[in-house]
């Protein structure tokens, strides 16, 4: 297998394994609490999103693996890709209903995901020798870019909020790949040029975009659980 899927997978896994250490450490934490502070909405809400977190990072790295291991055996792995996010994208809206406090929007999630479905079922995307288009790479791209942007609207109505750094972070980080992917998605579809230059660098500007964003996740999770072991310490 090429270096450039290692390092990408490796960036995922990590990405699992610090939200799980992520879950721990608020597990540790929350035992050395008051019983009123662990009981609180916030924290129990903020434990239940890096649930979410860690589920759909996983679900994630396991679509991943197997479209790999598909395309390295030459078989059809689009109807991975279609799958997997069928699974995954759910657990991400999830995580952004933790921190979402109007009802409408929570509507919302549901609705884009609906939206999700229904395409793929008309676009034939489930057929395992399905390819996927441009359109849906977008598509993709844009749900989680107008979710995030959902929560974004009522997270910064209340700053002083119980983690708001954290879900701001993460919602950052991932409205800003969403941005990048879908740019140049759109770069490769209206590419009306053969050179091969263009396409080569395209590829690599996708790639860099995708490996960037779970290494930054990584960096946010491990920032939270330093965060979390020196409140332990100065607890103790």
């Amino acid at each position: 297998m090429p270096l450039q899927y290692y390092i990408y997978v490796a960036g995922m896994g990590l990405s699992v394994v610090l939200a799980a250490l992520l879950l721990r450490e608020s597990n540790r934490s929350a035992s050395k609490l008051p019983e009123a502070w662990r009981k609180t909405r916030s924290f129990k809400k903020f434990r239940l999103s890096i649930w979410f977190l860690m589920i759909y990072l996983f679900l994630n790295l396991l679509s991943e693996i197997i479209a790999i291991y598909l395309a390295l055996h030459q078989i059809y792995n689009s109807f991975i890709y279609s799958i997997g996010h069928t699974l995954y994208f759910p657990f991400f809206l999830f995580f952004l209903h933790c921190f979402t406090y109007t009802r409408w929007k929570n509507y919302a999630y549901f609705i884009l995901y609906a939206v999700v479905i229904v395409y793929y079922i008309l676009g034939g995307y489930y057929h395992p020798r399905c390819i996927l288009s441009s359109e849906s790479s977008l598509l993709t791209n844009g749900t989680h870019f107008i979710s995030i942007i959902l929560l974004l609207t009522d997270l910064l109505l209340s700053p002083k909020s119980d983690y708001f750094k954290f879900q701001l972070r993460i919602c950052l980080t991932f409205m800003i790949f969403s941005i990048f992917a879908a740019i140049l998605t759109s770069a490769q579809w209206t590419n009306t040029t053969d050179h091969k230059m263009f396409s080569d660098l395209i590829f690599y500007l996708h790639y860099f975009n995708s490996v960037v964003l779970y290494y930054v996740i990584s960096l946010i999770f491990l920032l939270e659980i330093t965060k979390l072991r020196r409140k332990q310490v100065k607890n103790a």
